[in-house]
């Protein structure tokens, strides 16, 4: 599909002759970076960060080391360059010595304020949203969670987030059947994922690498204390 798009680009950039272009993630910021002077515009890359490769193994380990190079090649490359917090400023300054402007990701408060409409929980409800990957510590939540229960036997855990078709997934399956009182909900509409935001007593995530971490502020604007490690861009 890549050289497609290219081409579809290409034709939009001849028609609109932008002044700006933003760019996030690959493919097309190669492009784009390549096309400038042809064109004519300025080109503003929004930095997003890449999971610290360290943390997996084998291709997926490969994949996040040459996915990084090739951005911090168009990175370095862009006449603007914004970062979504302080941490992945600091990242990009230290290990490359670009420079960048935070521009931190916003939410819209009055759509998690407004909900009145709650679940009816009566037991004490812990809440998790987030992709079922390795660097969101689901594994290490599971683990806090044993601990909780042998504490609190009616606590439940609910876990939103898509799967993937891995074995770490499995592992959380089968992990989660073991322990009991957990839900693991998949991926949901963002209007139950906010129906559970106002319902849960406690937002909990155990990630160990995040470049900003939305469900933390979304929980928040739902008025839901939060728990976190204390790494990355978490605090």
């Amino acid at each position: 599909m890549k050289p497609i798009a290219n081409i579809f680009f290409k034709r939009a950039l001849e028609i609109i002759r932008p002044d700006i272009v933003n760019i996030h993630y690959p493919p097309l910021d190669g492009f784009v970076i390549k096309n400038r002077e042809k064109f004519g515009y300025k080109v503003v890359y929004y930095y997003h960060n890449v999971t610290d490769p360290n943390m997996y193994v084998g291709y997926g380990r490969e994949r996040r080391i040459l996915e990084n190079k090739r951005m911090i090649k168009n990175v370095s490359k862009a006449d603007k360059v914004i970062t979504n917090s302080d941490f992945t400023r600091n990242y990009l300054l230290s290990k490359f010595s670009i420079n960048s402007t935070v521009i931190t990701p916003g939410i819209d408060f009055q759509v998690f304020r407004k909900k009145k409409r709650k679940l009816n929980l009566s037991h004490p409800a812990l809440l998790h949203v987030g992709r079922i990957v390795k660097h969101k510590g689901v594994d290490l939540l599971l683990n806090a969670f044993e601990l909780v229960l042998g504490k609190i036997p009616k606590a439940h855990l609910y876990i939103i987030g898509k799967f993937d078709n891995d074995d770490y997934s499995e592992l959380v399956k089968q992990r989660a059947g073991k322990i009991g009182n957990i839900y693991l909900l998949g991926h949901l509409p963002v209007e139950d994922v906010i129906l559970y935001y106002k319902s849960a007593d406690l937002f909990t995530c155990a990630s160990i690498y995040e470049g900003f971490g939305m469900p933390f502020m979304e929980a928040q604007a739902s008025g839901l204390p939060c728990v976190g490690f204390n790494t990355a861009s978490i605090p």
